[in-house]
């Protein structure tokens, strides 16, 4: 009887072992795609909130343009970075926060502190626009040159963005008197956004004596479209015109993340398995407001403006130009 007991003891514990690699890398994948979502959760809405403004239309007065314009916009939308998103996140095995924390501390001291703290999403866009009548139409192309996080990140962040959109719109009233002019429209945009970065051998206590290192390339996909109608109202006074500008917009994201090459090391054993994915697919009705002003030269115009949307909660800046002919 004792030696039964004795070899039946030795097979649980054996199975146990033999059990433990699978279940470790279960926990593991699960609380990549967690962080995946988490990321996921701060990035997407920025994006859309990038993505819909910078076309160079905001004095809603028709005859203030040409007939045919070109407008270039630089700016940002402004987080408060990604340390509360990924730290609310549910963790069993990885320790995401102290991941994400190392991965941003071997980034260039200018670009290290955007973690937790005001991370800045950019904006460059160039708009082409014509009139007919009462009526402006635009097209919109912008995105994030490569070389400039490249250049910023010393080369360990690889990110590219590309945005195109449309945009129309028609004056209704122009100004009367102390009245000012109105002006309704709609448009569409899609954006995509790609981000890499090569994760090295991140190691944390696993407990029981072991360490646990992962490695592989964390790669990051975005595509929002977005759909909307907007609302103008500006005054002008002499060559300076302030505006509002209210845009209800429902947007639809697609975001993927995924490890690849992705290896994972404990107690002096080495498993892969299915390489950690996670596919967010979201619905969002945003309300972006915009205000600020048009300095008038002719036909064309210098233009400032802020930005903030219920959405994110969060606000943004534009500085641009806009020549007309």
């Amino acid at each position: 009887m004792r030696r039964i007991l004795f070899v039946v003891s030795v097979f649980v514990l054996v199975a146990g072992v033999q059990m433990l690699p699978a279940q470790d890398w279960e926990g593991l994948e699960n609380d990549f795609e967690t962080l995946f979502e988490s990321l996921g959760r701060e990035i997407l809405p920025h994006v859309q909130q990038a993505s819909i403004l910078g076309d160079g239309l905001y004095d809603a007065e028709r005859e203030n343009y040409g007939n045919l314009f070109v407008a270039f916009t630089t700016g940002a939308v402004f987080s408060d970075g990604f340390k509360d998103d990924v730290d609310s996140g549910s963790y069993d095995v990885l320790n995401a926060p102290a991941l994400m924390e190392d991965a941003f501390g071997e980034l260039p001291s200018s670009v290290s502190g955007f973690y937790d703290s005001l991370f800045p999403y950019p904006v460059l866009r160039v708009a082409v626009g014509f009139g007919i009548g009462d009526a402006q139409f635009a097209a919109l192309v912008s995105g994030m040159p490569r070389q400039l996080v490249g250049g910023l990140t010393d080369d360990a962040v690889d990110v590219g963005a590309l945005n195109l959109g449309l945009r129309g719109r028609k004056t209704l009233i122009s100004e009367i008197g102390a009245l000012p002019a109105i002006a309704v429209g709609g448009g569409y945009t899609f954006s995509t956004l790609g981000i890499g970065y090569s994760l090295d051998d991140f190691s944390q206590d696993a407990g029981g004596g072991d360490t646990l290192t992962v490695q592989g390339d964390l790669n990051i996909s975005g595509t929002v479209h977005t759909a909307g109608l907007d609302l103008y109202a500006s005054k002008s006074l002499a060559f300076f015109v302030p505006f509002l500008r209210i845009s209800p917009y429902l947007q639809r994201s697609r975001y993927l993340g995924t490890v690849d090459n992705f290896d994972a090391t404990q107690g002096g054993s080495s498993y892969t398995a299915d390489e950690p994915e996670a596919e967010v697919i979201s619905y969002d009705l945003a309300m972006l407001m915009a205000t600020g002003f048009d300095i008038r030269l002719g036909k064309s115009a210098i233009f400032l403006h802020g930005n903030y949307s219920t959405g994110t909660g969060s606000f943004g800046a534009d500085l641009g130009f806009r020549l007309g002919f």
